[in-house]
């Protein structure tokens, strides 16, 4: 089977690429969008270790690179001549044209970072952080005009521990890469068609915006903690209303289940934060 690849920034698009390599398949080339000199990471999208990282492996590999900012036409001459057999996408921000989809006969494949049908959307770590679900996850599925919304050929599901960084959870999301592109290119050599998503179960949400990064007292202290350690790289405050004021949170410290927190030296000045269920210790601005 001979893949087209397709990804951007980070290990969630280099690490696939590498398991198809490693695992024996033909990659007969690579798509991505590519970066100017003096580019700059504005969308606070995952977590990005080497901007260059797979764009570097594509050409360390000879791997034909097609950048797919040229006009479409271009785009599918490009891949056409390439023939491959399916093309398989990881964490690539921009929806594909419905023509790109229908290039290959196979059939176009997307690696999605959440359990789908919940989560779909471009920066799904963000918002499955903020909701405090208890799993999270990679979802293989069929690429449809819709965004994240084909079936669903293969899935692994995984916890984040209390307090995990973005950069941390994105690794521990990578070690579930191998066993799924195991059981889904199996899935996708046998021609399945893979189980649709239920809309009723489904979600999207797209970029966040600062007024996403307000937090409430009537979440648990845990879901409080590990969204702000989470995504505290992205540089933001936490607005939270307790006692009837707002205040600015800065960085989660600890947090306690039960309504007691013990005392510890900080240098920031910090708040102790009634939760629903326990109480978050935090440094704020006054």
């Amino acid at each position: 089977m001979r893949f087209f690849y397709i990804g951007s920034a980070g290990p969630l698009s280099r690490q696939p690429l590498e398991y198809l390599l490693s695992a024996g398949f033909e990659v007969c080339g690579v798509g991505l969008d590519p970066l100017p000199p003096d580019h700059t990471l504005s969308s606070p999208t995952l977590v990005l270790h080497d901007v260059d990282s797979l764009d570097v492996l594509a050409r360390t590999k000879d791997l034909p690179v097609v950048a797919l900012t040229q006009p479409l036409a271009e785009v599918l001459n490009a891949i056409s001549r390439l023939q491959p057999d399916a093309i398989l996408v990881s964490c690539y921000a921009r929806k594909l044209p419905d023509e790109l989809l229908d290039v290959v006969p196979l059939g176009a494949f997307n690696l999605h970072p959440s359990r789908l049908p919940a989560f779909r959307g471009p920066t799904p770590l963000f918002w499955q952080f903020r909701s405090g679900t208890p799993l999270f996850g990679l979802s293989l599925h069929r690429m449809t005009s819709q965004i994240d919304a084909g079936p669903v050929l293969a899935s692994q599901s995984v916890s984040m521990p209390d307090g995990i960084t973005m950069t941390a959870a994105i690794d521990r999301l990578s070690g579930l890469i191998a066993p799924l592109l195991e059981d889904g290119c199996a899935a996708i050599r046998a021609g399945e068609l893979g189980a649709e998503q239920h809309s009723i179960d489904a979600s999207y949400q797209g970029y966040p915006e600062i007024a996403d990064f307000a937090v409430s007292v009537e979440w648990t202290a845990q879901r409080l903690f590990n969204f702000m350690r989470a995504t505290e790289h992205m540089g933001q405050v936490y607005p939270c209303r307790i006692e009837g004021r707002q205040v600015l949170l800065r960085h989660a410290l600890s947090y306690s289940s039960d309504q007691e927190i013990p005392t510890q030296a900080v240098e920031n000045q910090t708040i102790r934060v009634s939760c629903t269920n326990g109480t978050l210790l935090a440094s704020y601005y006054q």
